[in-house]
């Protein structure tokens, strides 16, 4: 569906990075090994919305701005996620937990000495009134007129820029989007964390995230890649950092194939991936593509990207009808 203000096309999170990892025309695994994670959280992203990731949406809808996608000659708005009111108003009641007890403690090891009665009181009076005031401050929430940045470095930059933009700290923007107070303030770090994961697929299908809010955009540019693991590593060393009397080395097997060059090529046909029948075979992948080239077995790879970018394309392109 097809946003008629914006021109960008309506999709859920899975939907957009599944149809872009097919557009790329290259296996599920190749696209993880270029964006530097693993197989498992490239899949984990393109089927579903990680734990970490639905916390970052509910941030952005809460403090008003829509995540656009650029790709393929296109733009792609994100689907956000609704804030229900069953978890805003347990955050509040989180809220008040914290406030009574901070006021009761308060009273308690204060000066003057007050019954644990008076001081649960006064505790409660004084939340109610805070939580009127405070209550009363975030619906009437108004943007500084302060120019916003045209780029920021990471997913968690985005969300401090917009949360200064409206003045409030961790603990209010909790209240806002109807998180937990630690999922707040982990959310405002310098840090990407689990959330790089995310950028670093969409960097690898050469896509740019961009936060629009009133009419100004905010871009996110692609991050570097991920550590790979390589095929020689040194052996770990012992908790005080003191090196080995001998370094350990851990090498790839040598290059002999535990299966024939038949049964490679029959599984190759089968559509199984280079990936699997190196693995089964014992050898390197770069030995898989070399048999299936030198057997004349290039077009039908050429074929299977072929069909992997019109399943992206129906994903994505289709759903503008």
């Amino acid at each position: 569906m097809r946003d008629q203000q914006t021109g960008a096309v309506a999709v859920t999170l899975p939907h957009l990075v599944r149809g872009l990892v097919l557009l790329q025309g290259i296996s599920d695994h190749a696209v993880a090994a270029k964006a530097g994670v693993s197989d498992g959280a490239l899949v984990a992203h393109a089927t579903r919305i990680p734990q970490h990731m639905m916390v970052w949406l509910r941030l952005v809808r809460a403090l008003g701005a829509i995540i656009e996608v650029h790709a393929a000659q296109q733009r792609f708005r994100v689907m956000l996620p609704t804030l229900p009111p069953r978890e805003i108003e347990r955050s509040w009641q989180a809220w008040r937990r914290r406030r009574i007890v901070t006021v009761v403690n308060q009273q308690l090891h204060g000066s003057r000495p007050v019954s644990r009665s008076a001081a649960e009181t006064a505790a409660i009076s004084y939340a109610s009134n805070e939580e009127a005031r405070l209550r009363t401050r975030l619906a009437g929430l108004r943007p500084s007129d302060a120019p916003l940045p045209d780029e920021v470095s990471g997913l968690r930059s985005a969300v401090r820029v917009l949360a200064g933009r409206l003045g409030i700290n961790a603990e209010e923007l909790s209240l806002v989007a109807g998180l937990g107070l630690q999922a707040a303030q982990v959310a405002m770090k310098e840090d990407d964390g689990k959330l790089a994961t995310f950028h670093r697929i969409l960097g690898a299908c050469q896509a740019n995230i961009v936060l629009v809010v009133d009419g100004q955009a905010i871009t996110i540019p692609p991050c570097p890649p991920g550590e790979l693991h390589t095929d020689l590593r040194p052996a770990r060393q012992d908790p005080d950092d003191k090196p080995l009397a001998k370094a350990r080395l851990v090498l790839e097997p040598p290059n002999r194939s535990k299966i024939s060059v038949e049964e490679i090529l029959a599984r190759y046909d089968h559509h199984e991936s280079i990936c699997e029948i190196a693995r089964a075979a014992g050898v390197s992948r770069q030995r898989i593509h070399r048999l299936a080239m030198e057997h004349g077995r290039g077009k039908r790879r050429q074929i299977i990207a072929d069909l992997r970018q019109l399943q992206g394309e129906a994903l994505l392109v289709g759903a503008l009808r």
